[in-house]
């Protein structure tokens, strides 16, 4: 989950697009507010009383929130591409 405007969910992006990583996002300022109601009760109820910043990157049961290029090689290592 990314916002369009967020620096950081546009290195996350260009993290993933340049290693041919498949993902999809959502831009969470661009949806309807109860779009964005549903996706953090959502993001709760999975993850639990978890912080949610941006970007917020789930990989199988895995989350990384903000940007974190270290992570996300430890979690494709892991199996994650």
């Amino acid at each position: 989950f990314t916002l369009s405007t967020c620096q950081w969910c546009k290195k996350c992006k260009a993290w993933l697009n340049e290693r041919d990583v498949a993902y999809r996002y959502i831009d969470v300022d661009t949806i309807q507010s109860t779009q964005k109601s549903q996706l953090i009760e959502f993001i709760l109820k999975k993850f639990g009383d978890v912080r949610i910043s941006y970007p917020f990157m789930i990989c199988d049961d895995d989350v990384v929130i903000g940007y974190n290029p270290g992570k996300y090689e430890e979690l494709m290592k892991d199996g994650g591409k």
